[in-house]
């Protein structure tokens, strides 16, 4: 038997989660799924969709990406925003993007609906190099997940691989 506390937390933590999403978004006017040949945001297909984010992630782009995430995805995203603040988050993501580059992408596609692609962080200088990677410019592998979500391709998830 769950308490009322517990009972009180599952009915009011999906409009949390909501009040969050629509802090991150608001003022979004990006279009998701259309175009994107003109650098816009494009979740028309995976190879696209890793392009917004791409974009996304040089400009600090929170709105773009709470559109591109997915699941666990945007999960973290809405539970950095609600810890750190927009700002702080929006900066964290444009800093990143300057000492990191992705390179020696590999796309597998399964199915019509599911798509893997396996990229190497690296640093784009020693400096940064050093920071994480202890002088060593080649930096991590990172698979990137993207389901097929109502039409659309989104980022369901991403996480570390060494095994390259």
């Amino acid at each position: 038997m769950s308490s009322p506390r517990a009972r009180r937390l599952r009915r009011t933590a999906p409009v949390s989660v909501a009040i969050l999403i629509a802090t991150v978004t608001a003022g979004c006017t990006s279009g998701a799924g259309r175009g994107g040949d003109d650098g816009g945001l494009s979740l028309a297909d995976p190879e696209r969709t890793f392009a917004s984010f791409e974009r996304a992630w040089r400009a600090g782009d929170l709105e773009s990406l709470a559109l591109i995430y997915a699941a666990g995805s945007l999960d973290q995203l809405v539970k950095d925003v609600a810890e750190r603040g927009k700002e702080e988050v929006a900066a964290w993501y444009r800093r990143d993007a300057e000492r990191w580059q992705f390179t020696d992408p590999d796309w597998v596609h399964e199915g019509d609906r599911l798509a893997y692609l396996r990229i190497t962080l690296a640093a784009r200088d020693d400096a940064a190099a050093a920071s994480l990677f202890g002088g060593e410019t080649r930096g991590t592998t990172i698979v990137f997940a993207f389901g097929l979500i109502r039409s659309e391709w989104r980022i369901t998830g991403y996480r570390a691989d060494d095994a390259r």
